[in-house]
């Protein structure tokens, strides 16, 4: 997902959650309130709850092994790929 396509999900939320509900006049009004309300709350909470899980249940030796093994190569195709 691009960023673009990120924020235009944040609006087309805000005016479904907000403005068509008749919550806000403007989408602006709508998006203000969805990110106010919503995600900046979210994004306050205490960011270093997840570590544990991710050590205990999304981390693995073979994985990392793997990854660290091919990430030249994947370095390579990804610039070759994506040139900016």
């Amino acid at each position: 997902m691009s960023r673009f396509q990120f924020y235009e999900s944040l609006v087309r939320i805000a005016q479904f959650k907000y403005k068509n509900q008749g919550l806000t006049d403007t989408v602006y009004e709508g998006v203000v309130k969805l990110i106010s309300e919503v995600l900046l709350p979210k994004s306050k909470a205490d960011l270093h709850r997840w570590m544990g899980w991710r050590k205990d249940n999304l981390w693995t030796l073979e994985v990392d092994d793997l990854y660290k093994t091919n990430l030249k190569a994947m370095e390579k195709l990804y610039k070759y790929y994506f040139k900016a």
